[in-house]
């Protein structure tokens, strides 16, 4: 089996064991700092590991507004309305148009638009993790949406180890390192220890790192014999042309 990083438990024992302090109290303040210290990582860059494809809304008639919570390979998943990139109705081939909430309440003032026939048309944010859908009174079937979703954290205190302990953290493991320095950095300053600003330093360097490596694309400058056959470098090969020139 392909190692995929470690648990919740194991990186708060890593901590633990680095910091030199194995008391209860200790351990439980990691365990409780390594669930912020992800949500706070989580929001330091536009990670692309959390944008997701295809997540289904199912929807059903006369139902106007639907909370984003998703729930992939048996984790749970909430996305910010604002976050939302695509809504596609895929049954009727229809992608859903933004609109501004106040445009819908202009629209459909009494909110009963529609019939158990029709096909979602709109889309606009009701809340924080909520859409509104118009007209509400549609068809039953399935929105898919495309966009960038958080984790629903697991309670840290949770009596059942499978709730917490053998979970891992949503951050792939090419870009684990950087956030259990992070941790780290945030347990030995909670001890007064002098190691706290060095290790913050060589967290953020991790950090920085693993954002640059997010970012990189293929920018490299290509050969004209390669656009011959990029599939998008067509003109190049009309006779005569020659945009060297």
């Amino acid at each position: 089996m392909a190692f995929v990083g470690l648990t919740y438990a194991e990186i708060v024992s890593h901590v633990a064991k680095y910091i030199g302090n194995q008391s209860s109290d200790f351990n439980e303040y990691v365990r409780q700092t390594v669930l912020l210290a992800e949500q706070r990582y989580l929001k330091m860059h536009d990670w692309s590991f959390l944008r997701k494809t295809d997540l289904s809304l199912a929807i059903t008639t006369g139902t106007a507004e639907y909370d984003l919570a998703f729930t992939v390979s048996g984790k749970n998943y909430t996305m910010a309305a604002n976050e939302v990139e695509t809504i596609r109705f895929e049954a009727d081939n229809l992608v859903l148009k933004r609109v501004m909430l106040d445009e819908i309440r202009r629209l459909d003032p009494d909110n009963n638009d529609g019939s158990s026939n029709d096909t979602p048309t709109y889309w606009a944010v009701a809340g924080q993790n909520k859409i509104r859908v118009w007209p509400p009174t549609t068809k039953n079937g399935t929105l898919k949406i495309d966009g960038k979703i958080l984790p629903v954290l697991p309670d840290p205190n949770d009596t059942v180890v499978s709730n917490f302990d053998n979970q891992y953290p949503d951050i792939p493991i090419r870009f684990q390192e950087g956030f259990i320095e992070y941790v780290k950095a945030l347990a030995l300053d909670r001890e007064n220890d002098d190691r706290a600003l060095n290790k913050k330093q060589e967290a953020l360097t991790l950090i920085l790192q693993d954002i640059q490596s997010d970012l990189e694309v293929d920018d490299r400058i290509r050969s004209l014999e390669e656009f011959r056959y990029d599939g998008i470098g067509s003109l190049l090969d009309i006779p005569g042309f020659r945009p060297w020139d």
